[in-house]
């Protein structure tokens, strides 16, 4: 493959370089199409393609060296791109496009001036990786003084402003502000309409963002509504995207769950998979595994206290392990999709009450996230968190109240001190107390948390409820049952919930 890029280097005249600048270019721009924007189509073709030439650019690097002239600003920008696209699907240990980017905003700044239309535009692809490592913050300061510049240079409604609008809109989401987040998934919706009219794959992407903006909101009616309009546009006018349909149809179902109507949403994921194939138009794609491993992901009952429950789970459990090896063959371990996989394997594990095989599991995945996520990023957070739960399941308690302290103390810096995440850390932590035999501690931790709980959650939250039983039945000295409540996997990548996983046992106070 390529191998006439590697003998023109070998001969290495102007018109061989000039080849290999082309490939580069075309290479890059194909990424901006829509057939590639969100797919996994013979992923591990394209990342032979992509690795391959930055092998060769590296061996050339000192034909196109930074700020000598425009033409090579362009091959850095397509080479920049290059990485983002490895960097997204978790392929690590190329370059480091932060460095790149940055490196290149300065040149292009000093070849066109501040703020040139160049430099924004290399700002908003180096947003997007921030917001796929997690980086919410710095992506909003480029985010925000590109969206400025377009504005002033482009006009309020141009594509270009509606891309960082959009984009703005998706890192507010993940920040878990859903007001601002709606406010410019709206914004950028009604541009793209002006600019490109509601057909066009970008319109249609902004407004499954802003079907997401409604569905945080609580407004399902509307959720569903959007997310109609995007999947029959994608189905009439990008049909070739199976996989981009595949995700707008499980937004569908997530809209579904998030409303409480469960049987609707594994109904929306059976259909879709009796059509993946047809869509693909391929047989067993990649497709049909996502479309196999959300509906086994939707069957996972939340318990299984009847036949038919474990049925249900014995089948869903199947449909995850065949789905598995897939994502481990066509991904890197490093990718969303494979964090999500092994997040559900890890919750039937529980379910099955194989805690070894399940701790094991979570710490390799807690490991990966650790190496693609920025430091700070709230899945890490919930990583801990889990673990600690893990570890509570085993006994282990001592690891456990550490892995509680990691996780509270990211936590506290992502979402503040009073958010949901952070009681129920703080309740499992107290349960962790409780199984210890440290009463005291316990007491302490259920009091403190408990006004926490009644002022942000109401004195009717279920958390608070169990939380009062627990404390009142400790003051009378009575046996008492300790109810964990840890959620499993409530990871941002997925925005999946998994059910609860419950932990019982009995333990006399004092004793």
């Amino acid at each position: 493959m390529l191998d006439w890029l590697y003998d023109s280097l070998l001969a290495d005249p102007v018109e061989e370089r000039r080849k290999i600048r082309e490939t580069i270019l075309v290479t890059a721009a194909a990424i901006d199409y829509p057939q590639n924007q969100k797919t996994n189509h013979d992923w591990m073709f394209e990342k032979q393609i992509y690795t391959t030439i930055l092998w060769i650019y590296r061996m050339i690097n000192s034909y196109y060296v930074l700020g000598e002239n425009t033409m090579q600003l362009e091959i850095v920008a397509a080479i920049c791109k290059i990485c983002i696209v490895l960097s997204a699907h978790g392929e690590f240990g190329y370059y480091n496009p932060e460095d790149m980017f940055l490196r290149l905003i300065g040149e292009y700044e000093k070849v066109h001036g501040r703020w040139c239309l160049q430099a924004m535009d290399v700002a908003t692809h180096l947003g997007k990786h921030y917001i796929d490592r997690g980086e919410y913050k710095k992506a909003l300061v480029l985010y925000e003084t590109s969206l400025e510049q377009f504005e002033k240079r482009c006009g309020k409604n141009s594509v270009i402003s509606m891309r960082a609008a959009d984009q703005i809109g998706v890192a507010y989401r993940n920040m878990r502000l859903y007001d601002k987040a709606f406010e410019y998934a709206k914004r950028a919706v009604e541009g793209y309409q002006k600019s490109l009219g509601m057909e066009d794959f970008e319109t249609l992407m902004a407004t499954n963002n802003m079907s997401l903006a409604y569905m945080n909101l609580k407004r399902y009616d509307e959720a569903l509504e959007s997310n109609a309009i995007v999947v029959a546009g994608l189905k009439e006018n990008f049909w070739n995207c199976p996989s981009v349909i595949t995700r707008a149809i499980r937004d569908t179902a997530t809209i579904h769950q998030k409303s409480g109507n469960l049987e609707k949403r594994i109904e929306c994921l059976r259909n879709h998979m009796a059509e993946s194939c047809k869509i693909a138009g391929y047989g067993m794609g990649p497709e049909t595994f996502e479309s196999a491993f959300a509906i086994a992901h939707a069957c996972i009952p939340e318990k299984i206290d009847t036949p038919a429950a474990l049925e249900q789970f014995r089948l869903a459990f199947k449909m995850v392990k065949d789905a598995a090896p897939f994502y481990k063959e066509s991904r890197s371990l490093c990718h969303p999709e494979c964090f999500e996989v092994m997040d559900t394997l890890i919750t039937c594990w529980i379910y099955q009450g194989e805690i070894e095989t399940a701790t094991g599991s979570h710490i390799s995945n807690l490991e990966y996230r650790q190496r693609s996520l920025a430091a700070g990023h709230i899945s890490i957070a919930q990583g801990h968190q889990q673990l600690g739960y893990l570890y509570t399941l085993s006994k282990r308690y001592t690891l456990a109240l550490e892995e509680y302290r990691k996780a509270l103390i990211l936590y506290s810096e992502n979402v503040g001190p009073e958010h949901i995440y952070v009681l129920r850390a703080r309740f499992d932590t107290a349960v962790c107390y409780s199984l210890q035999s440290d009463f005291e501690k316990a007491v302490e931790e259920y009091s403190a948390v408990l006004v926490t709980m009644e002022r942000v959650l109401g004195k009717e939250h279920s958390l608070v409820l169990v939380t009062t039983k627990i404390l009142k039945e400790m003051e009378e000295n009575k046996d008492f049952e300790i109810e964990g409540l840890a959620q499993f996997g409530l990871f941002q990548g997925s925005s999946q919930y998994y059910g609860p996983v419950r932990l019982k046992t009995t333990a006399v106070f004092g004793a």
